[in-house]
């Protein structure tokens, strides 16, 4: 999980330049500071290999290159894994930084955004997509704010994809099948788009 949250915040702690953005990109420091360089470097080492480990022993169906892979009908390299996750720093740190928008909403969303983007990013089990829980909110508060229908239809749908991995409700083997078919990470990309073109409405579309 952590490379893929850490990494598109240095794109806002560049950008922006504020204690709270910088916070947790120094926090990658402190092994060095309280352990020295050559032993802080070892355990920034050993901690992003751990991670890079990960996808050896789990499989997720529901990541961006899986999705992407399954829809084209080829699977995708290992790389474009790292090409998802600097795409995602990028739109992190647009949506943060977009004109007009005042700076404290941008950062909500932005930060939203991103841990909703963490389990898209890499490997993890279906529990993690409960990082998109600060965007489904945000998405829902809009919506009581704006009159937008068929956004309003969109997020229904992701959030029926998000209950694809309740095994109360659809049965261990059908809940099985649905997560294989990547029906969590789809649900997760319908709700990012649903935030992004909700936060691009005009403010004054909204309900009265």
């Amino acid at each position: 999980l952590a490379p893929a949250l850490l990494l598109p915040l240095p794109a806002l702690a560049l950008l922006l330049g504020s204690p709270l953005e910088l916070g947790e990109p120094l926090g990658l420091l402190l092994p060095l500071a309280f352990e020295g360089p050559a032993t802080g470097w070892s355990l920034n080492t050993a901690w992003l290999d751990a991670m890079r480990a990960h996808g050896d022993y789990l499989s997720s169906a529901n990541t961006l290159r899986a999705i992407t892979s399954s829809v084209s009908g080829s699977p995708l390299p290992a790389w474009t894994d790292l090409a998802f996750i600097g795409g995602a720093a990028i739109l992190v740190a647009a949506v943060t930084l977009r004109s007009g928008e005042a700076r404290n909403k941008g950062l909500v969303l932005g930060v939203a955004l991103a841990l909703a983007l963490v389990p898209l990013l890499v490997i993890t089990d279906v529990q993690h997509f409960l990082l998109a829980l600060p965007l489904v909110l945000w998405t829902l508060a809009h919506l009581f704010m704006h009159r937008a229908p068929w956004l309003a239809v969109f997020f229904t749908f992701a959030m029926l994809a998000y209950g694809t991995d309740s095994t109360d409700l659809w049965g261990r083997e059908l809940a099985g099948r649905l997560e294989q078919a990547g029906a969590v990470g789809m649900g997760a990309m319908l709700l990012v788009i649903t935030a992004l073109l909700l936060a691009n409405r005009p403010a004054e579309r909204a309900v009265r």
